[in-house]
């Protein structure tokens, strides 16, 4: 019986020690939820920030393709066009149209869109296109292919970037028919043009 007592006596001693948390417990314990939290927050940031990027991006397609629609409108219309700038700058593109001109011109973070009407105000349109850096207008011998040539910058939106791709947004004028003067007919006769 002795010997029963010191196996139950050592038993309930350990139940008082077990009653609470040791520090080691407790340490290791806050040291799991710290790192949980942790990764909780840096997963939480790049959230955030893929967000903001994804929503940049969607609002620089949405202006991009505003743009190319306009585009190729304005120049549809047109009855003429031609590219203006200092030496070498293409920065201008004039668009003759039977209502007034267009003009569109480059900034460094996207371009201005004018129209001149003889009849009414100046209309004024922005498209930002942030991430994207408008580079020149190019214009074929005939007149009839306007392309822009964008460039797409290697480190986000910031103006000093490096332009690491390019791409065109073209538009072709419909071809304009020649007008023909009417000649007079001469010595009283019907003349038919022969098929």
């Amino acid at each position: 019986m002795i010997r029963f007592d010191r196996i139950s006596s050592r038993r309930s001693v350990s139940r008082k020690k077990r009653a609470g948390m040791m520090l080691v417990e407790l340490v290791s314990g806050m040291a799991i939820v710290g790192t949980i939290i942790g990764v909780l927050a840096f997963t939480l940031s790049r959230v955030l920030i893929a967000n903001e990027k994804s929503h940049e991006h969607v609002t620089m397609l949405a202006s991009l393709g505003r743009l190319g629609e306009q585009l190729r409108l304005d120049v549809h219309a047109a009855t003429a066009a031609q590219v203006t700038g200092g030496e070498g700058d293409t920065s201008r593109l004039t668009l003759t149209t039977d209502a007034g001109l267009v003009e569109f011109e480059l900034a460094p973070t996207g371009l201005t869109r004018r129209v001149k009407v003889a009849s009414g105000p100046e209309h004024r349109e922005t498209y930002q296109l942030p991430g994207l850096r408008p580079l020149g207008w190019q214009l074929d011998e005939a007149g009839r292919q306007v392309a822009l040539r964008v460039g797409r910058l290697a480190h986000g939106a910031e103006e000093d970037s490096i332009v690491s791709s390019q791409f065109l947004i073209s538009a072709t004028r419909k071809a304009v028919a020649p007008t023909v003067p009417a000649t007079e007919s001469t010595g009283g006769s019907d003349a038919t043009p022969s098929s």
